[in-house]
């Protein structure tokens, strides 16, 4: 993939800030850089995402996060269970690579074609989770979403029905009452956000 002007054109100022991959690529904050600046895309710099936990910056270009605006780039899926594997980004970070293949490739790996939230909050959690042995974040109540396929807004049409896709197989089924009645609230609230 060769990276253009044109599609740095609409950057955020702080996108064009980071260290560039040898084809020119940004390479978000997170992501590791191998020797004559390649990016590792399959590999997070475990440095970088100690210093977003600890000192709240933005996972995309690890400038200091404003406190109460927080946003994650979630596959609706990921959305529905309330976790995120990465920490938050600027809402212009976040808007910008769910709208690039920098949300496409490496950690942030999704299908082709798949609908993507940008989701606000003004607060989340960390949480450690033990089948990943890491920190997994659970970002709070939506106060903006944004929902995005191939580089442009997507449709009611295409956002309900990934979210249908999803739903089914987000279902807690095995889970107990409270996990499944804690689901179902999170899957109304979502649902009131999608596109008009």
């Amino acid at each position: 993939m060769t990276w253009t002007e044109l599609e740095l054109a609409d950057a955020p100022p702080q996108i064009h800030r980071l260290l560039r991959d040898a084809d020119g690529t940004p390479v978000p904050w997170g992501i590791r850089i191998a020797g004559q600046q390649r990016a590792d895309w399959n590999q997070i710099d475990q440095t970088s995402f100690d210093r977003a936990v600890a000192g709240r910056r933005c996972w995309t270009c690890g400038e200091r996060l404003h406190r109460g605006s927080y946003s994650f780039v979630l596959s609706i899926r990921a959305a529905l269970e309330r976790t995120s594997l990465w920490p938050p980004s600027h809402a212009s970070c976040a808007s910008y690579i769910a709208r690039h293949p920098l949300a496409r490739i490496g950690p942030l790996a999704l299908s082709p074609g798949a609908v993507l939230m940008v989701l606000q909050c003004r607060e989340f959690s960390g949480v450690s989770d033990r089948k990943a042995k890491r920190m997994v974040f659970q970002p709070g109540t939506a106060n903006d979403v944004y929902w995005i396929k191939d580089g442009r807004a997507a449709t009611r049409a295409e956002a309900s029905a990934e979210f249908d896709a999803a739903d089914e197989d987000a279902y807690p089924g095995d889970s107990g009452l409270e996990e499944k009645a804690r689901y179902e609230e999170r899957r109304r609230i979502l649902k009131r956000w999608l596109p008009e």
